[in-house]
């Protein structure tokens, strides 16, 4: 049996695949040119993107940042439909554009956690445990260098 992926709160939505399939539609692609220009590398790489756009896989995020140029669709209507109603979009739509970010990180986290409800400062805490176990785990140790 294969290792279950945690998303942290960030599961991809159901209907993503629904609008994947619409958007291919709209742009006039095949199966197989619209899993070439996203990116998808496999043996069958349209029978990978039909399983994604049928909902019977997740769509990996090294595919999803690729969406927004290949269908023409803005990131922020990409992130809304693959992730709504799991992200807070103002955030989302600050966080898009630099020029909004605030200078310093400590202002941003500080605006962030007034905005939060409990159950998504949990997963953000769950997350950046994660991110701190990965970050440790790519250091080289002083045996290894």
């Amino acid at each position: 049996m294969g290792r279950k992926r945690k998303f942290y709160g960030r599961k991809p939505s159901k209907t993503l695949g629904h609008k994947l399939r619409k958007w291919r539609d709209d742009a006039e692609l095949t199966l197989e040119d619209a899993a070439k220009r996203l990116g998808i590398k496999c043996k069958s790489p349209g029978s990978y993107l039909w399983q994604m756009e049928n909902a019977r896989k997740t769509v990996p995020e090294k595919i999803l940042i690729n969406v927004p140029q290949v269908y023409e669709k803005t990131e922020e209507e990409v992130l809304k439909c693959a992730y709504y109603p799991q992200l807070h979009f103002p955030m989302l739509t600050e966080m898009l554009k630099p020029t909004a970010l605030p200078k310093k990180i400590d202002d941003f986290l500080d605006n962030l956690i007034k905005r939060l409800e409990e159950k998504e400062k949990i997963e953000i805490a769950k997350y950046a445990s994660y991110l701190l176990t990965q970050q440790k785990l790519k250091r080289p140790t002083a045996n290894s260098v």
